[in-house]
């Protein structure tokens, strides 16, 4: 396939090349999977929108580098290559014992042969709002690590790498090289997302939760949610709700209702509000419930 706009594909043999290749080339695109990438240079070509920003002249191919591949287990955390591609998240026993909501939500982005593709570090930097990864990493307190030639390292947190739609912090000559990611094989966790099918579907809302109980008390609670607010993060408001408190099911029922609330405040009233204020307080309820049945002290589905 011939994509207007692509003047040339480097393909570099290590990530030292790769680095250097982009500090004497600004401008120049990483490119992974290229399922988002690749949609959006064949549209500007056409005359079409694209998402996430103009075009690329230069493409730099970086989906062989087995630098950024891999999940392993790193002074307690488990670090996760921007390279790895959502099947092998999905697959892997690691994740799904230290990170099982990233491992849940990597079993729902798009179709076999998107997961087969897409790439964990692709999926971030893009940043949609609807990212299936995102709420899951922000629950699970995920540092990103970027890397450049000239700059060295840096060590950002999801909320501090995505700064919009489609909008990163990540300079123009930096890679973002793997993910490190807390820890949270005590917790109870929880991912629901809502489409308008069940694959091959963005995200029209996504509920990632992490509980920790002590009997029947609610220990800590943690939740993220995707496609309902500009930037990923905790709704922290929702969390305190139940945080420190007996569990119960009208607990969960307000905060649902609170984190609906804090999506209006923060992102406004918008066409889809009347919708998705109702159904995205539904959500939360629905995941901290499927979280307390696991802990044993609910009942869900009833």
């Amino acid at each position: 396939m011939i994509i207007t706009g692509v003047g040339e594909v480097h393909r570099p043999a290590t990530l030292d090349e790769a680095l250097s290749y982009m500090a004497d080339h600004p401008g120049a695109r990483p490119i992974a999977g290229g399922t988002d990438l690749l949609v959006a240079l064949r549209a500007r070509g056409s005359g079409g929108g694209a998402v996430g920003g103009g075009s690329a002249a230069t493409l730099v191919d970086i989906s062989g580098l087995a630098e950024l591949r891999g999940i392993w287990c790193e002074r307690g955390r488990l670090v996760v290559g921007a390279g790895t591609r959502f099947t092998e998240l999905a697959e892997s026993t690691v994740v799904a014992g230290a990170a099982s909501v990233l491992a849940r939500a990597a079993a729902q982005v798009g179709s076999v042969q998107i997961r087969n593709r897409a790439t964990l570090g692709g999926n971030i930097v893009n940043a949609s709002p609807a990212a299936d990864s995102l709420p899951a990493l922000a629950v699970h307190g995920a540092v990103c690590v970027l890397q450049s030639a000239r700059g060295g390292e840096r060590r950002l947190g999801i909320g501090g790498l995505v700064t919009g739609a489609y909008a990163t912090a990540a300079r123009g000559d930096e890679l973002l090289v793997k993910v490190e990611i807390e820890d949270c094989s005590a917790w109870r966790s929880s991912y629901i997302k809502l489409a308008r099918r069940q694959a091959m579907a963005i995200s029209r809302l996504a509920v990632a939760v992490l509980m920790q109980f002590e009997g029947h008390s609610v220990q800590d609670l943690r939740l993220a949610v995707g496609a309902a607010f500009p930037v990923p993060g905790r709704v922290g408001a929702a969390e305190e709700v139940l945080r420190g408190a007996a569990y119960s099911r009208d607990g969960a029922r307000v905060a649902g209702e609170t984190a609906a609330d804090e999506m209006v405040r923060v992102s406004g009233v918008r066409w889809s509000t009347r919708y998705k204020q109702p159904v995205l307080a539904a959500l939360v309820e629905r995941a901290i419930r499927q979280c307390a049945a696991e802990e044993g002290i609910d009942s869900w589905p009833e």
